[in-house]
């Protein structure tokens, strides 16, 4: 998963249809417990059309903030420049990749 800046999400969300984003931070212990599931989910689901990014919370406080980011980790969802799914806390794999299908169809 590519870590992204604000101006780098901008300009992937104004070409891209369907994008999973991952706010985290350094510090964040269920962060870090979810890197290697999410590594795995974006590898197997990588032919899907959705794109994978995480975002530093701390760094990215702005689009934190756009998105409404209170905790971490969060994950949203964006369809055609629409949040469709969010979701806080811990998933496991197979949960997490469900979720996914369901929200982008695929």
């Amino acid at each position: 998963m590519k870590k992204v800046s604000y101006s780098e999400f901008k300009e992937l969300q104004s070409g891209n249809n369907r994008i999973f984003v991952d706010f985290y931070a350094d510090w964040c212990g269920p962060c870090k417990m979810m890197l290697p599931v999410l590594e795995k989910v974006s590898d197997e689901m990588s032919e899907s059309g959705v794109t994978f990014v995480k975002v530093n919370a701390d760094e990215e406080r702005e689009l934190s903030a756009e998105f409404g980011v209170r905790g971490i980790p969060t994950f949203v969802m964006i369809d055609e420049g629409e949040v469709k799914n969010r979701f806080s806390g811990v998933k496991g794999k197979a949960e997490l990749t469900e979720s996914i299908k369901e929200t982008f169809n695929v």
